[in-house]
């Protein structure tokens, strides 16, 4: 399953990692980071592996963080 564009910027700040940082560990153009981010890109299955694998995490590890950090936003004041 495929992450949603707003996850791969969640999971991107969550691990402390500037797109240009991202970019350097998994071979994928800054700019094309920064278009799947705003979802003006289709993340592919190949590039997900390869940003997930940047992280050291797999794509159940991901959603978990993602829902995590979702929850944890939901619950703060505004």
């Amino acid at each position: 399953m495929l992450m949603e564009h707003k996850n791969l910027t969640i999971l991107r700040e969550a691990f402390g990692l500037s797109r240009k940082e991202l970019s350097r560990r998994t071979g994928i153009p800054e700019s094309s980071l920064a278009m799947t981010e705003r979802g003006e890109r289709r993340l592919t299955p190949e590039r997900q592996r390869c940003i997930l694998a940047a992280l050291g995490i797999d794509p159940v590890t991901a959603a978990e963080i993602v829902s995590h950090l979702e929850e944890i936003r939901k619950s703060m004041p505004k």
